[in-house]
């Protein structure tokens, strides 16, 4: 698959802090967007750089609060 955005939206009363990662098979999570990247009340990140997953590869996340970043990733499957 190729990922071809990844959008983030804060749903929180506050500005949240994320972070997005891209975690090969068998490999370590690699940081794809800016360390604590802070989403501001309401607003949103997006990233439109392209990253190629392969079988077994995942796209990770984390927030400074739980539950309140909404997502899409958005891409296209070759086979």
């Amino acid at each position: 698959a190729i990922i071809k955005t990844i959008t983030l939206v804060n749903s929180h009363t506050a500005n949240v802090n994320a972070n997005i990662y891209l975690k090969k098979f068998g490999s370590v999570s690699r940081r794809i967007f800016p360390k604590d990247q802070t989403i501001v009340i309401g607003n949103k990140a997006f990233s439109s750089e392209e990253y190629t997953l392969g079988a077994g590869d995942a796209i990770e996340g984390d927030a400074s609060v739980a539950a309140v970043v909404d997502f899409v990733i958005s891409g296209i499957e070759e086979t």
